[in-house]
């Protein structure tokens, strides 16, 4: 696994720590230096880069995100897809996976699952709306924040669904335990799928367990496709009624019986949450899934060898299943009386009514602990204020002593202090306990500190903290000091940054933080002769005292530099740069993040290899650009380094088109453009017809398309989402 951790990414991105481990690729939190946030970047991991399955997904993830605007959709702000890298730049959610929480609380009580689902099919409807069907809906995947908010995340398997339904046989089909029935036959997929993996872990919120458990995967599978699950409440008896009838119409075996989009399983809760008494009588048995990836092929497999010789059973089964939904019908018509005697008695006597308390100058734990159980849901909303300490609460919806049914929803205000309260963290890793201490008193912080045991790092210095540096937090917030333990490695000392000084100064430097020069070596270079261009190890890095440190010096001989000019190019593009020599890669002369201004790119051939000959030349230089808006750029020219001249320079730019088919004709125009292409529109018009939607373009999405001075993209633009519908 590679370990970025301590790079830059795009001379912007700087990584800071591994916060997650996938199947393909690794995540991290780094901070963005342009918009001076932090964010999380997924990285792909080399061993797949050269796999086609694997960069689809990867990229797919990003292209469905791309469309996808809510604020329970974890958002991208950036991808790359080079060829020795590709990531996608993430918000960074400060939070634990459902998933953890779960496991953490063993179950959890009927409001918060409430809570979380109906963010999650909030999210799941507004991509279901663009087309999008996530096929991987689980608690892995769905990140809660401290605040309760939920987030979906990864896209990595998910489908248009007007373009491609059918999992692809043989294919990894979504995790066992969660998926639909139709995925883990190979079957036709829609939006119900990810209506059933909600179901199950609506399952597994108000239980603690998913339905179907085995220690193999194939075998949850066929459980899935045969086998009913027990009732939720047959496990926790104190879950309602009508929140296990929603659970068992969403786990429904049959596509058809399920809840048919995300609003419609939205109404009952809103209903349920309204009167948690209610019932709606459906008829219910469900399923659902394991935790690992399995093949449609080997679903197909354990059934056939299951179901031979089996007909008695399966006779039986049918009987059991007949005289199951006889006793069903028995009890539900006995439930709708008791249903409606309660309804009458509640109707007559108006229900009790109970005086609002007054929540002001509490915080939000105290309300939540003292009247949770009270109020239907609890809603916050921040507001600045110069009267009352930070988070605490300063107004309420529901006036103090308004007579008020219990399960009344409630909307908080919670004081975000004066505006201007807020501070950022300071950099604190690799500080002593004092400089840290001093350094959190300056920014209005409160210190916490914890004791561990690192190998890398110096006695009594800062290993990291948490929230971690530059994040934005209220001042007087605790920030928890992660420092070495004195019986740590006391042989480790802090590498200076030497780069840029003088070699006399480098030694002095090193000598003084107990370390000594290593192998010196000179390099043609536009840096004045005896400076320090390169060290081996990079500055702030903890080493073992004595080691040494290898340097690289200017010898003052002056190198071309290439200015390289693009037959068209967007305004401004971020992007790696790599230089290639007689088709070797120059790996001294990768230039990451550099920042390409209108049509110009200024590279400066310092770090040329000492193995090439300025006898010899020229030589022949390759310059290729990967950025998020542009596929690749290939800059060629000869060099000769004895005369300084640069000659047959030509350049070659090559763009993947966007897909913008189902967005607004304004929206679509914007992104063409800002990619660098011209855009020509044919309109179709309808009477009385909506905002102009593209139903078509050409050339199509992803096509990849040589960027000369005039590339043209021609759009079919309709109006009307009645003639959008009749073309899906």
């Amino acid at each position: 696994m590679d370990n970025y951790v301590g790079k830059t990414l795009n001379g912007c991105y700087e990584i800071q720590e591994i916060i997650g481990v996938g199947g393909m690729a690794v995540v991290y939190k780094a901070y963005d230096n342009m918009s001076q946030k932090t964010v999380a970047i997924k990285v792909m991991k080399d061993e797949f880069l050269a796999d086609e399955d694997f960069r689809r997904r990867f990229k797919n993830e990003s292209k469905a995100v791309a469309l996808l605007s809510h604020p329970n959709i974890v958002k991208v702000y950036d991808v790359s897809f080079g060829d020795k890298l590709q990531y996608m730049v993430m918000e960074y959610i400060d939070g634990i996976s459902l998933k953890e929480y779960i496991e953490q609380q063993g179950k959890l009580t009927y409001k918060e699952t409430v809570h979380f689902t109906t963010q999650i099919l909030k999210a799941m409807q507004h991509a279901h709306d663009k087309g999008i069907v996530h096929r991987d809906i689980k608690p892995q995947n769905i990140m809660l924040l401290h605040n309760g908010t939920i987030k979906v995340t990864d896209f990595g398997i998910a489908r248009f669904s007007r373009s491609e339904t059918k999992t692809m046989t043989g294919k990894a089909i979504g995790s066992v335990h969660y998926i639909s029935p139709e995925q883990a036959r190979g079957e036709t997929t829609d939006e119900r799928a990810d209506i059933y993996s909600v179901g199950v872990m609506l399952y597994e919120m108000l239980t603690g367990q998913v339905p179907f458990q085995s220690d193999n995967a194939v075998s949850v599978a066929i459980m899935q496709l045969q086998a009913d699950a027990k009732k939720p409440t047959e496990l926790n008896p104190d879950i309602p009624p009508a929140l296990e009838e929603i659970t068992m119409k969403a786990m429904k075996k049959n596509p058809a019986e399920r809840y048919s989009s995300a609003s419609e399983m939205l109404a009952d809760f809103k209903m349920f949450k309204e009167n948690p008494n209610v019932r709606f009588n459906y008829d219910y048995f469900a399923d659902n899934q394991p935790t690992r990836h399995i093949d449609v092929n080997e679903v197909k497999a354990g059934l056939n060898k299951k179901e031979n010789g089996s007909e008695n059973k399966i006779v039986t089964r049918q009987m059991k299943s007949k005289l199951k939904l006889l006793k069903y019908i028995a009890i539900a018509c006995v439930t709708v009386c008791i249903v409606l005697l309660i309804v009458f008695i509640a109707t007559a006597s108006g229900g009790n009514k109970y005086e609002c308390p007054d929540l002001v100058g509490q915080t939000y734990e105290e309300v939540e602990g003292s009247y949770g159980d009270f109020f239907g849901n609890i809603v916050i909303e921040e507001k600045y204020d110069n009267t009352h300490p930070i988070g605490t609460v300063i107004g309420q919806s529901i006036s103090v002593g308004e007579k008020i049914k219990e399960g009344t929803n409630i909307t908080v205000t919670i004081s975000k202090g004066t505006a201007g309260d807020e501070t950022r963290v300071p950099n604190l890793a690799g500080k002593t306990l004092e400089e840290a201490t001093e350094l959190i008193n300056i920014a209005d912080l409160v210190i916490k500190v914890v004791r561990e045991d690192n190998k890398l790092y110096a006695p009594g210095t800062v290993i990291r903290a948490e929230p971690g540096y530059n994040t934005l937090v209220y001042k007087k917030s605790v920030v928890t000091v992660y420092v070495n333990e004195e019986q740590g490695n006391t042989k480790t000392n802090k590498v200076p940054n030497v780069k840029f000084q003088t070699y006399e100064d480098a030694v002095r430097a090193l000598e003084i933080a107990g370390l000594e020069v290593g192998e010196v070596t000179e390099s043609n270079s536009n840096y004045p002769k005896g400076m320090v261009i390169t060290q081996a190890i990079k500055g702030d890095t903890m080493v073992e005292k004595g080691a040494k440190i290898d340097l690289v010096i200017s010898n003052g001989v002056k190198v071309p530099v290439m200015e390289i000019t693009l037959p068209k190019f967007p305004t401004r593009v971020e992007g790696d740069i790599v230089v290639y020599c007689n088709s070797q890669r120059q790996d001294d002369m990768t230039l990451k993040g550099m920042l390409l201004a209108g049509n110009k790119i200024t590279i400066d051939l310092t770090n040329v290899s000492n193995t090439i000959d300025p006898e010899a030349g020229p030589y022949r230089y390759e310059v290729h650009v990967v950025s998020s808006r542009i596929d690749k750029v290939i800059f060629v020219c000869d060099v000769d380094f004895k005369t300084g001249e640069m000659e047959n320079a030509a350049s070659y730019v090559y763009s993947y088109i966007p897909d913008v088919t189902g967005r607004g004709i304004q929206e679509a125009r914007d992104l063409l453009e800002s990619y660098g292409f011209t855009v020509e529109v044919e309109r179709v018009t309808i009477e009385g017809a909506a905002a102009p939607i593209v139903s078509a373009q050409y050339p199509e999405s992803s096509d990849e398309v040589y960027l000369t001075s005039d590339v043209t993209v021609r759009l079919t633009v309709v109006y009307g989402e009645d003639y959008l519908s009749s073309l899906s």
